[in-house]
């Protein structure tokens, strides 16, 4: 709660926590930026920082939202929650755990697609058995299913509810599993190919 308070008072933003309509995760209003009081802490830093982004960018001078508004708000929000003149760095260093403990505030969902600016790769998210997104970098090729390795990761991964990695010659796979305690069994599969 700490960072997003801190944030707001930079930019003269009060929070209001509170249950909001259904659907309703965050939305900003005179000043004010009220978030639902269901949500865990990393997602109420993304949602306060994707309506303090809406706010930075003069988005609220509209009376609806446009996709490309909703993209460059959830772009700052990543770049407030991972500032790029530290972030990058980091990401070039090391993996997606040891930056989840440098980077607490933002989820292991921000920080793998931030970390694709970078690195090349291919990020795969598997929710409760059910791939829920795989993308890469817009120039990297990639297969649209999983690798064996990818598969063998996310078995492993699964069985152990640990953190798992497999190298070979050409590939090497990392998974993560994440359990954010609302019932979803995550695995995120961080996959490097040599292209």
């Amino acid at each position: 709660m700490e960072f997003i308070r801190n944030l707001a008072k930079v930019h003269n933003l009060r929070i209001i926590i509170k249950r909001l309509d259904e659907g309703l995760r965050a939305y900003l209003m005179d000043g004010v930026v009220y978030l639902h009081e269901s949500l865990p802490q990393e997602r109420m830093n993304f949602a306060f920082c994707h309506e303090l982004a809406h706010h930075l960018l003069n988005h609220h001078n509209h009376q609806v939202l446009s996709e490309e508004m909703e993209r460059e708000a959830n772009e700052m929000a990543a770049d407030l929650l991972l500032p790029p003149e530290t972030f990058r760095q980091d990401a070039l260093m090391y993996p997606l755990d040891q930056l989840k403990e440098l980077y607490p505030q933002a989820s292991w969902e921000v920080i793998a697609r931030s970390r694709l600016r970078w690195v090349p790769a291919i990020l795969t998210i598997i929710d409760n058995g059910q791939r829920t997104l795989r993308i890469t970098p817009d120039d990297y090729q990639f297969p649209y299913h999983l690798l064996p390795v990818e598969e063998e990761v996310y078995r492993r991964c699964m069985e152990t509810r640990g953190h798992v990695s497999s190298e070979g010659i050409s590939v090497q796979t990392h998974g993560y599993f994440v359990d954010s305690g609302e019932g979803v069994a995550r695995v995120i599969l961080w996959t490097e190919i040599d292209q």
